[in-house]
């Protein structure tokens, strides 16, 4: 459950740091990613290239947002809902966080929820959950015990 819930914080931190980056970009482009200081801002004569230099990179720090939602969506949903592979996904978020640092100081607490999080999926209580999910959806069969003596012929009437 914890796994759960730091994977899902981290969506939701995601989501307020993208939303944060769009209003600020409308008023101060530059402050409102980290990704956008690096790439300086063109001179006036090639206000086209400028613009769509601008939207690419608005585009860029979506995906990333995007990415790091969906891996931490999958491993919190699949890992509540007992599947071990989860948290091979939950390593996978916890390095797509990283993505995190192009955004803005509003991102950069989904770092530490996804460790959380992957990390919470590797403790032993964690693993036994797994095991028993496993049990649940695969059961080990049950055999009936060996028959020993078939009686052949006609059955014995029973006297009413």
């Amino acid at each position: 459950m914890l796994g759960l819930t730091a994977f899902f914080t981290a969506i939701a931190n995601e989501a307020a740091a993208i939303f944060w980056c769009y209003w600020v970009a409308v008023t101060d482009y530059p402050n409102a990613a980290w990704l956008f200081e690096l790439i300086p801002s063109l001179d006036e004569e090639t206000v086209s290239i400028n613009n769509l230099v601008r939207v690419l990179l608005v585009v860029a720090v979506t995906l990333g947002v995007v990415l790091i939602s969906a891996a931490a969506g999958i491993a919190g949903f699949y890992a509540y809902q007992g599947y071990r592979w989860a948290r091979v996904v939950a390593i996978i978020a916890f390095v797509l966080s990283g993505l995190s640092v192009l955004l803005n100081a509003v991102a950069w607490p989904a770092i530490g929820l996804c460790f959380v999080g992957a990390f919470a999926l590797w403790l032993p209580p964690s693993g036994k959950f797994f095991k028993t999910w496993l049990l649940r959806r695969y059961p080990q069969p049950a055999f009936e015990p060996t028959i020993e003596r078939v009686y052949y012929g006609p059955l014995p009437r029973y006297q009413s």
